[in-house]
C-alpha cells in the first residue's frame, strides 16, 4: 500500500500547460492495483462541496465512483446513500461504512483504476 497524504492536484485542460484548477485532497491511497481518494468532511458538508469533488472526479480523476469516498461524520447511513444518488462522481459514507467501503473495492476485480488522466498532476507537499 502507498499513500499520500493532503497532496496537491493540479488540474489542467486539455492541450493546455496552464494549471486550470488546484485543489488539495486528503488522502490518496494505492492499494493492489486500485487507487482511492478519501475525502473527510468532519462538519456538514455543503452541496457546493460534494459538487466540486464530484465535478472534480469526473473531470480530470476520472476515478470509478465506488473509488472516491466522501466521509462525512455527521450523515447517517441513509443520507449517505440519498447524496451518493445525487453525485455521479463519488460515494458518500459515513466512517461506519468506511472500512467495509475499502473492502467492496478491493474486493472487486472487475474495476480497476485507471492511471491518471494527463489533465492531472499530483504533487506531494
Amino acid at each position: 500500500m502507498n499513500f499520500l497524504l493532503n497532496p496537491y492536484a493540479n488540474f489542467f485542460k486539455e492541450n493546455d500547460n496552464r494549471v486550470y484548477r488546484k485543489h488539495e485532497l486528503d488522502l490518496l491511497l494505492s492499494i493492489e492495483g486500485h487507487l482511492i481518494w478519501i475525502e473527510c468532511k468532519s462538519g456538514n458538508a455543503q452541496d457546493d462541496e460534494l459538487q466540486k469533488y464530484s465535478d472534480n472526479n469526473r473531470q480530470f480523476l476520472k476515478l470509478p465512483k465506488q473509488n472516491v469516498l466522501v466521509v462525512c461524520f455527521k450523515f447517517s447511513e441513509t443520507r449517505a446513500a440519498n447524496e451518493t444518488q445525487q453525485y455521479p462522481g463519488i460515494t458518500v459514507i459515513n466512517p461506519k461504512s468506511l472500512l467495509q467501503s475499502i473492502q467492496t473495492i478491493l474486493n472487486n476485480r472487475s474495476i480497476s483504476s485507471p492511471v491518471l488522466k494527463s489533465t492531472t498532476e499530483i504533487v506531494e507537499v
